[in-house]
């Protein structure tokens, strides 16, 4: 690779790919992992994800996950060998493959790091590292943008719902409170009138049976008071008409993005037709 650095026209003749071809059916297996590897794999055109896989032996073998941490051990290879890798070999395509970057917002802060490093090491192609900086930051713009749109498709006004549907909890949660402070040892039975619960504290012992014949008794009481204070939580949270989920499901995906979605495949096959506002009857679909 030092060869094909110094003068690309050196390796004329030598017979690369069949290297290549040689160390992929080996499964590269029996081979030294040196920074000559990944390069050779990146001169010989191969594929994005097989130039990961010796790139990543590579950076293995000096016990770095990232390209970036190359910087610490600049003394110890070709100062061309090192610009080539960072600029050729470890681009989005290939780095895409890695495990150490969760997102793509991971994968393109690690290639604005090594365009900066290129910057520092590789003054004379110095405007083409700024073009690059500048185009990633403007697909990160487009991404985040992306982002905060799809985010936006699905939504609960928390805030409102805190404050203002949620205000009115504060006798249940209480009563919640009250009830999860009686001890466990303590027997508990409980009214259950048309699902409106009522809470009596008594002792069953010697009691008479004909008062509490149509007492329903429950296993733990805390946790059907806690269950209650949590669907009435939870039914807000789905179906407030102001700040819950059906709210902006309602405004923003079925009358927005969905029917953006279905209208589409009707409109590719000239399937829509108009209506006239005065006569409200259909305009002729003059394409059939």
């Amino acid at each position: 690779s030092n060869n094909f650095l110094e003068n690309s026209n050196s390796v004329i003749g030598l017979k690369i790919e069949d290297l290549v071809n040689k160390i992929k059916l080996n499964k590269y297996k029996n081979i030294k992992a040196t920074i000559s590897l990944p390069i050779v794999f990146s001169i010989t055109k191969q594929d994005p994800h097989e130039i990961f896989i010796v790139l990543d032996m590579f950076l293995s073998s000096i016990s770095i996950e990232k390209p970036s941490m190359l910087e610490n051990y600049f003394e110890q290879f070709n100062k061309k060998s090192l610009i080539f890798l960072l600029s050729k070999v470890c681009i989005p395509d290939v780095l895409k493959y890695s495990i150490v970057f969760n997102s793509s917002e991971d994968l393109y802060n690690e290639r604005l790091k090594l365009c900066d490093i290129l910057a520092d090491i590789d003054a004379k192609n110095l405007s083409s590292y700024n073009d690059e900086i500048i185009s990633i930051t403007k697909d990160m713009m487009v991404l985040e943008g992306i982002h905060q749109v799809d985010e936006s498709k699905i939504y609960v006004d928390v805030n409102g719902i805190k404050n203002y549907d949620l205000k009115y909890f504060e006798d249940s949660f209480n009563r919640f409170l009250d009830i999860a402070s009686i001890s466990k040892n303590e027997k508990i039975k409980v009214i259950d009138s048309d699902s409106k619960m009522m809470f009596l504290k008594m002792e069953i012992e010697g009691e008479d049976k004909e008062n509490i014949a149509n007492i329903k008794l429950t296993g733990d009481i805390r946790f059907n008071n806690f269950k209650e204070l949590f669907l009435e939580i939870r039914d807000k949270f789905l179906f407030s008409h102001k700040y819950g989920l059906d709210s902006y499901l309602s405004t923003r995906i079925r009358h927005g993005t969905l029917l953006g979605q279905i209208r589409v495949q009707f409109q590719d096959h000239n399937l829509i037709t108009t209506k006239d506002k005065e006569s409200n009857n259909y305009v002729e679909n003059l394409y059939w």
